[in-house]
């Protein structure tokens, strides 16, 4: 029987620290399943825009379902890849919820670059959206609104299950998440991890995990 591929894409700019993407890489390959691959795709600091690294790596990936993940989010069992792929295999938008606060967009929660997965395939039928904020959208959220133009029951969006303080709006206001998140028992998300505090934070759930 083929393997049936996914590849995994990490962004960087050399801003996290090597420690930091010692253990992304250490956790990610923990539980990558066999046949993946995963790149940190490095993007020099202080140069082009996150979204312009995404789109870069959407070009040069060469399986159908794509998976992007921030440095300092991870996945926390064997099931957390194999959910996200049997999502974007049925042409669903899956990964982390997440809300933009800072932004006037009638409260709209979207599927978090931080962790997404994706059908290049159906990526492209959609019209390729592109990553860029806008004004109604933070980074990638305009993904968001085409599936959900195109669809909305496909739109899969992971809950937290645990935060170590809540100190962000989600659902209304009537929710809230903050740093350290773990979403659905499946990945955990340090939020802000240029911060020395949050890069020790990930760090140190990393070596729990091990």
């Amino acid at each position: 029987m083929k393997q049936i591929l996914a590849s995994v894409f990490s962004i960087h700019n050399g801003n996290m620290g090597e420690e930091v993407l010692h253990q992304q890489d250490r956790i990610v390959r923990k539980f990558l399943p066999d046949g993946w691959t995963f790149t940190q795709f490095f993007q020099p600091f202080g140069g082009e825009p996150h979204a312009i690294g995404m789109s870069r790596c959407v070009q040069m990936c060469e399986t159908d379902i794509i998976i992007f993940l921030d440095t300092d989010c991870i996945p926390l069992s064997d099931v957390a890849f194999p959910y996200l792929f049997d999502s974007a295999q049925q042409g669903w938008l899956a990964g982390i919820i997440q809300r933009a606060n800072h932004l006037q967009n009638n409260q709209h929660i979207y599927v978090s670059s931080a962790c997404m997965a994706f059908s290049k395939q159906k990526y492209v039928s959609l019209g390729s959206p592109a990553f860029f904020t806008t004004e109604r959208g933070d980074t990638g959220e305009e993904l968001t609104y085409a599936w959900e133009k195109d669809d909305p029951n496909s739109v899969h969006m992971i809950r937290p299950t645990c935060s170590d303080n809540l100190i962000w709006d989600l659902d209304s206001g009537a929710r809230k998440y903050g740093h350290n998140t773990t979403y659905g028992n499946l990945f955990f998300h340090a939020w802000q991890g240029r911060t020395p505090v949050q890069q020790a934070a990930f760090i140190n759930k990393c070596k729990q995990i091990v």
